[in-house]
């Protein structure tokens, strides 16, 4: 079981607060608001799929990382300028310029 707590900066104030916890175990999320979080009725990411509650949601999609979570990680993209270059350059290295 890992466990992670979610930070964010609060659109409203500006200041970065403790949003909740998530707890993966077996491809499966559990995502819980952190108290303060609740009892402020505070701005959350996606009131829609994860209204503002007390109630842990259990999240079965993206190996139980809820979306608003996922979408702020880093994906597979990111390790890509970094990859060696076939002819020695790195991804990142500008390509020649042509001037004509």
């Amino acid at each position: 079981m890992s466990r992670a707590y979610i930070y964010m900066e609060c659109p409203e104030t500006g200041e970065t607060v403790t949003l909740g916890r998530l707890t993966l175990a077996g491809g499966t999320g559990t995502f819980v608001y952190a108290p303060e979080i609740v009892e402020a009725k505070r701005w959350v990411p996606d009131p829609i799929r994860y209204p503002l509650s007390t109630r842990p949601i259990q999240v079965h999609k993206n190996g139980g990382v809820p979306g608003f979570i996922d979408d702020a990680m880093p994906d597979g993209l990111g390790g890509t300028p970094v990859a060696p270059h076939p002819k020695g350059r790195a991804h990142s290295d500008p390509a020649p310029a042509v001037i004509s």
